[in-house]
């Protein structure tokens, strides 16, 4: 995966979600989650069977995220 610093435009926002993080792109890298994906003409996308699962996970690691970032300030208040 690479470090993709702010989204450009509205569509690159509605792909990489709200701070840039795309599980499904790392999904992808992982063999174990191989099941959740379908290659069709040389593309690999989540089966429809499994987008509600993988939009889920995508929630959690954005509601994780802010929870790491709340952390994270709180502890440069205590240090500054």
């Amino acid at each position: 995966m690479t470090y993709e610093p702010e989204p450009r435009t509205t569509e690159e926002r509605a792909k990489w979600g709200r701070y840039g993080l795309d599980i499904t792109q790392w999904l992808k890298l992982q063999g174990r989650f191989a099941h959740l994906f379908q290659k069709k003409d040389d593309e690999i996308s989540v089966k429809s069977e499994h987008k509600a699962l993988v939009s889920g996970i995508q929630r959690q690691v954005e509601r994780d995220w802010e929870q790491l970032l709340v952390k994270c300030s709180r502890t440069a208040q205590m240090r500054g």
